[in-house]
């Protein structure tokens, strides 16, 4: 018989070191079926974390602290004991910062800024204004449980080399895709951004062609480099 399995991860953004809680369910397609046995594996990608078997109402709970610094994608995979067939839920993304966001490695074995952006909520709008206004206001809240240390850099993947950002603070380096334009801002007078924060920032464009205005943005923390 089918089977579903599915999986909540809490908190989805942590610093490194802090406790990450994965809770699976496991439930038959048929809801006549009964409760489902046997095993659920955690995974890390491929690599498997921990193997829990089902309690009796269908759920397995696995706790740790040693995710890596990063990005991580985890599911769970259920083995059934008799009866129901094996099934996997869904991968839940998770984000493990550095102790103190926005100081960590980024991943070239310097110390640079770190990317951020799965620890915010970040939306772009067009602001009302005369024809050929070219503006973009982007829109920052801290989803996750710790302050995220500034100063934030917002890149500008995509963009056409033919759109200047104004004011803009550089072209990134170290953090692919390379060349990339980018402005740095400071999140507020300690220069974080609080968990539940919110910073607007207005991005204007020299655009004298008329070109559409593409790009898709990504989120730095940290003085390192870009």
């Amino acid at each position: 018989m089918a089977s579903i399995t599915r999986l909540s991860v809490t908190p989805q953004a942590v610093n490194f070191g802090e406790q990450v809680t994965l809770a699976a369910t496991v439930q038959p397609a048929n809801p006549a079926a009964g409760i489902p046995a046997g095993s659920v594996a955690f995974l890390d990608g491929s690599a498997i974390l921990q193997t829990v078997p089902l309690d009796g109402t269908g759920h397995a709970t696995f706790s740790t602290t040693a995710l890596a610094a990063g990005f991580h994608s985890l599911l769970s995979v259920y083995t059934p004991a008799i009866t129901f067939s094996p099934s996997s839920s869904s991968p839940v993304p998770v984000t493990v910062a550095t102790q103190t966001i926005g100081g960590g490695n980024n991943g070239s074995g310097s110390q640079g800024a770190i990317d951020v952006t799965a620890l915010l909520n970040v939306s772009v709008t067009r602001p009302k204004g005369r024809k050929g206004l070219a503006r973009r206001i982007v829109t920052l809240t801290n989803n996750g449980n710790a302050a995220v240390a500034g100063p934030l850099a917002l890149v500008l993947d995509g963009l056409s080399r033919k759109i200047k950002l104004r004011r803009r603070t550089g072209f990134t380096s170290a953090n692919p895709p390379a060349e990339s334009q980018y402005l740095d801002v400071s999140p507020g007078g300690d220069g974080t951004l609080a968990p539940g924060a919110t910073l607007n920032v207005i991005l204007s464009f020299n655009n004298p062609l008329r070109k559409k205005i593409h790009f898709t943005l990504r989120i730095l923390a940290g003085p390192g480099t870009r």
